[in-house]
């Protein structure tokens, strides 16, 4: 028994053994870019987009900021006096999505070029609150929130975000 334990000791000691890789970035250099600098903006989401970092956060800030140099790409959204809270960022090849936190929920369709933005989704309520978004493809994208009602919220999109309805069905999992 003395023998196994010492054998069995030796072959996961030399089974551990980290396999030495050579790592090469994409990259070789990062800079820093003040996002905006007339205000602090928090960012809450971020997406990569080739060379490219968007993101999105407090204040309806949004933007894009390059990682191999280049010019960044900023953005302020609002909708009347509100500035949304952006939460979350999705992208297709042509456009990112901002949604925000909270009621009203404001889901913002941005050409990448940022000279277009468009409010392709609005919902309101007292719990209204969507935390996650995602695109399978160019056409299909979908946005998951927290449940109101004891109903998950779900809305979706099979035209690449230009239009989105909300899901009904999922009450009856619960």
């Amino acid at each position: 028994m003395k023998y196994f334990a010492g054998l069995f000791s030796a072959m996961l000691f030399f089974s551990c053994a980290k396999e030495k890789k050579d790592y090469k970035p994409q990259f070789t250099t990062v800079t820093t870019t003040t996002l905006h600098e007339q205000q602090d903006i928090g960012v809450r989401a971020i997406t990569i987009d080739g060379d490219k970092v968007w993101y999105a956060g407090s204040m309806g800030n949004f933007g894009a900021l390059p990682l191999n140099g280049g010019k960044a790409l900023t953005g302020v959204i609002s909708k009347d006096t509100l500035y949304p809270e952006f939460r979350s960022i999705a992208q297709t090849k042509d456009a990112v999505f901002l949604l925000n936190a909270g009621t009203p929920a404001l889901l913002y369709k941005v050409t990448k070029d940022t000279k277009h933005n468009k409010l392709v989704y609005t919902e309101t309520g007292e719990k209204v609150f969507y935390d996650s978004m995602k695109f399978r493809n160019d056409d299909e994208g979908i946005a998951i929130g927290d449940p109101v009602n004891e109903c998950l919220s779900v809305i979706f999109t099979r035209d690449g975000g230009n239009t989105w309805k909300k899901c009904h069905a999922l009450n009856s999992l619960w």
